[in-house]
């Protein structure tokens, strides 16, 4: 686990040292997501269809997904 830090610049902007995008595989224009929980944030790069793409295929029963989703708006719906 590595640790990085970054600085916020008069306008909002985020800026983070190379390594940390280079380990993120973020490039200029990507798309990325701040999952905030509490005092915590989660940081990941948003996948593009290409990178969709890529991904290893597995086969989902549909009930797995619906079941999955209910988890996650309960979760949400609690605050934990």
């Amino acid at each position: 686990m590595e640790i990085f830090e970054g600085i916020v610049g008069k306008k909002g902007e985020i800026y983070v040292r190379k390594r940390f995008r280079e380990l993120m595989g973020l490039k200029p224009g990507d798309r990325v997501e701040f999952i905030v929980k509490g005092d915590t944030v989660i940081f990941r790069k948003k996948p593009n269809a290409t990178d969709l793409l890529r991904r290893k295929r597995i086969r989902v029963d549909i009930s797995e997904v619906l079941e999955l989703r209910k988890s996650f708006e309960e979760e949400l719906v609690s605050g934990d």
